[in-house]
C-alpha cells in the first residue's frame, strides 16, 4: 500500500514449482481477481509479461526485502499502469494488459484484442501489447 493504492506482485513459475503453462495461469488467474475487486466496485489494472527474474532477498544488515527483480518485473508495472485508463466521469476502468509473449504463450486457449503498440519507460522501441475484452 502507498500513494499509488495497493498493488499485489504475483509469480509464476518460479523455481522449484513451475509449469509448462504458467502464463496461462497468470492471466486466468488475474481475470478471477478482477472480476472479484469488480463485484466489490474496485477497478483493478494488471500488467502480465512473461520473462527472467532474480527472486530473492535484497538489502542490507539493516533492512531487507524479499523480491523480484528484472526487465520483465518492470515491463508489467508499465503494462498496469497503461491499464489504469479513466472513463469520462474520470472513474478508473482498470483491466489486463499482456505483452507480446504472454499472448502468443496463451494463444488459441484465450481471445486477445491486439492495442497499438505503446512507448513505455525504459524501452526505446514501442511494445507490443494485447488486452483481454471486458465483459462488464
Amino acid at each position: 500500500m502507498d500513494d499509488k493504492g495497493s498493488t499485489l506482485i504475483a509469480c509464476f513459475g518460479l523455481s522449484p514449482v513451475s509449469h509448462h503453462n504458467d502464463a496461462l495461469r497468470a492471466v486466468l488467474s488475474a481475470l478471477y481477481i478482477c472480476e472479484r475487486l469488480f463485484d466489490l466496485s474496485f477497478p483493478a489494472s494488471v500488467g502480465i509479461t512473461v520473462g527472467d527474474v532474480f527472486c530473492g532477498v535484497v538489502g542490507s544488515t539493516t533492512r531487507r526485502e524479499y523480491t523480484v527483480l528484472g526487465d520483465s518485473v518492470n515491463l508489467a508495472a508499465r503494462l498496469m499502469q497503461q491499464s489504469c485508463t479513466l472513463t469520462e466521469s474520470g472513474r478508473p476502468t482498470g483491466g489486463i494488459i499482456v505483452d507480446e509473449v504472454c499472448r502468443n504463450e496463451c494463444e488459441g486457449l484465450l481471445e486477445f484484442q491486439r492495442l497499438e503498440p505503446i512507448f513505455v519507460k525504459g524501452k526505446a522501441n514501442k511494445i507490443k501489447v494485447s488486452s483481454l475484452p471486458s465483459k462488464r
